[in-house]
C-alpha cells in the first residue's frame, strides 16, 4: 500500500534552507492508500521555522490522493508567532 507524507512545506518568498528545517518527530503521521472523492484523510508533519521567517507566507505542496503523483494540491498560509 502506498504511503505518503502530508506534504512538503516551502516559503513563498525566500530560501527554504534558510527558513525551515524538516523534522521527523513523534507527532509525524503519514497517509496510507487512496483518498476517494468526498473522503477525508489527515496527516501531520513537524517543522522548525527560523524566527526571522515567522509572519511570512508559506505553502505546502502535496501529492497525496493522486496515485500517479502528477497533480499536486497547494495549501497557502502565513505562519505567525505563537
Amino acid at each position: 500500500m502506498q504511503q505518503c507524507r502530508p506534504g512538503d512545506l516551502h516559503i513563498s518568498n525566500g530560501n527554504d534552507d534558510e527558513s525551515l528545517i524538516s523534522v521527523a518527530g513523534d507527532f509525524a503521521s503519514y497517509l496510507d492508500g487512496k483518498i476517494l472523492p468526498g473522503a477525508k484523510k489527515s496527516g501531520d508533519a513537524e517543522y522548525s521555522i527560523e524566527s526571522r521567517a515567522l509572519g511570512e507566507e508559506f505553502y505546502m505542496e502535496s501529492y497525496c490522493g493522486d496515485p500517479d503523483f502528477i497533480e499536486p494540491a497547494y495549501f497557502i498560509g502565513v505562519i505567525e508567532r505563537p
